[in-house]
């Protein structure tokens, strides 16, 4: 029987000492045996670092570490993807973990289905182990999807690389990389992922356990929000230097206008009014710059297309204090 393809799995890791074995041993405890774990320290302050090495010591054929200076989580995933070696590759963040069956069952449906991209659901944790939600990726197809025959799917798909599989494919020649020093990297490379690939497909089961703890990016809110605007100018200047910005325009609006729903509703959560504030001013310009400037958005939501009304007539404010009156009737 020849030998199995090789898949890599890239964890950035960061200050999460108490929880890295936890997910390294979940990749290494997987049932696809064939697999290249890329661990990349990015500067922690904490032992993550020794444990790396005692990973790379212990399993010296299927772990790899790298360290640098703290730069942050892309910067940690673009070195690792630089060096990967596999045939495809997964993302798992070092606080998380994923079920022993994942890389195969994902593997197996990237095969059958011809797909280049094969995404999963997922559920939250808490420091106990125990489920808190479960959440969707996206409505895909467990067949496939023609990327050409449905390119709405792209803004359909929960904007995060953990949980899928990936054909190494789509990283060659140094291209899709994600952008650094910004929040929401992931909203930013995603999309061109499943531009570049030629079909997707899904196994709907919740493999990802994602570890959800005080001071996450999705738990604490700051003027930072904002930065999904940058993951979209991001997307802009990517598809500009590949021609491709006219053949997804409607799908392109279609995920601003979504985005810029989902700041809003960030921005009603960030605690400094003067922040608060100057967020909205900053969102109302973008949406009159870059949202309504075409007609006939497809948004399916009448809740998404108030809200970014709301935003691009300057009543910020208002729909912070419309969401803060709702939440009044809410028990705790």
């Amino acid at each position: 029987m020849s030998e199995q393809p090789l898949i890599s799995v890239i964890v950035p890791v960061y200050n999460t000492a108490e929880l890295l074995a936890k997910c390294v041993d979940s990749i290494l405890l997987q049932t696809w045996s064939h697999i290249e774990v890329i661990l990349v320290d990015d500067g922690s302050t904490d032992n993550s670092a020794e444990i790396i090495k005692h990973y790379q010591k212990q399993y010296p054929d299927n772990v790899k570490g790298l360290f640098q200076e703290n730069a942050g989580q892309a910067t940690a995933r673009n070195a690792a993807l630089d060096i990967m070696t596999g045939d495809f590759v997964s993302f798992v963040d070092s606080d998380d973990y994923i079920l022993s069956d994942m890389l195969e069952s994902l593997f197996d449906a990237a095969i059958i289905t011809n797909s280049q991209i094969v995404i999963s659901d997922f559920q939250t944790v808490n420091k106990n182990d125990e489920i808190t939600g479960d959440y969707s990726s996206g409505e895909v197809a467990e067949s496939g999807v023609l990327v050409s025959d449905n390119i709405a799917k792209m803004v359909s798909i929960v904007p995060q690389v953990t949980g899928k599989l990936f054909e190494c494919s789509l990283f060659k020649n140094n291209t899709n990389r994600f952008p650094t020093g910004i929040w929401y990297e992931d909203l930013a490379l995603l999309p061109l992922l499943v531009l570049t690939a030629n079909k997707i497909c899904k196994v709907p089961r919740y493999f990802y356990r994602y570890y959800k703890r005080e001071g996450s990016t999705t738990k604490t809110f700051s003027i930072k929000v904002l930065d999904a605007l940058k993951a979209l100018e991001y997307i802009d200047s990517q598809l500009e230097d590949k021609k491709l910005e006219d053949s997804f325009s409607k799908q392109l609006q279609i995920l601003k206008h979504r985005t810029c729903y989902i700041t809003a509703i960030r921005l009603c959560e960030v605690e400094s009014r003067h922040d608060r504030k100057k967020g909205f001013v900053l969102l109302r310009g973008y949406i009159r710059s870059n949202v309504l400037v075409k007609n006939g958005i497809d948004v399916s939501s009448f809740v998404e297309k108030l809200v970014v009304s709301f935003i691009s007539l300057g009543l910020g404010n208002l729909l912070f204090l419309l969401k803060k009156c709702k939440g009044l009737g809410k028990k705790k």
